[in-house]
């Protein structure tokens, strides 16, 4: 998952959070620490939360380990 500021006053309240931006062009990329520190939630509560909303669900890490003739 990867945040991307909505605008520039976004990443500079990033670089208050000690989170260096990433510019990718006029683009800043934040990651999503600021998102959890202002939330208060683990990474778990936020991806749950995060696909809970997109109406999503976790693939299980299990799916990943199988071979592809299963």
């Amino acid at each position: 998952m990867i945040g991307v500021a909505d605008s520039d006053s976004d990443s500079y309240n990033a670089s208050d959070l000690g989170i260096e931006p990433f510019k990718i062009g006029p683009i800043s990329i934040v990651g999503i620490k600021r998102d959890l520190t202002l939330s208060g939630k683990s990474i778990d509560e936020y991806y749950q939360h995060y696909f809970s909303a997109l109406g999503c669900k976790l693939i299980p890490e299990t799916t990943f380990k199988r071979g592809y003739n299963e």
